[in-house]
């Protein structure tokens, strides 16, 4: 079972004006092939509910749906 995977984004997003950093994010999960980002960012990466087909949940969202 693979655990993590180092990605160095080579797409560029501008989604998250306020944040840069989360912009970061999106990022390595697409060009990650992520299906999920889990975040307890509530203000920003969590109120996009999804991106490019990606969920964004909370971790209690993620534990209640996949484990």
């Amino acid at each position: 079972m693979k655990v993590a995977e180092i990605v160095v984004p080579t797409t560029s997003v501008d989604i998250i004006q306020r944040c840069p950093g989360d912009n970061r994010v999106l990022e390595c999960a697409l060009d990650g092939k992520c299906d999920v980002i889990t975040t307890g960012d509530r203000r920003d990466l969590f109120s996009i509910k999804t991106f490019h087909n990606i969920e964004i949940l909370s971790a209690r969202q993620f534990f209640e749906k996949y484990l």
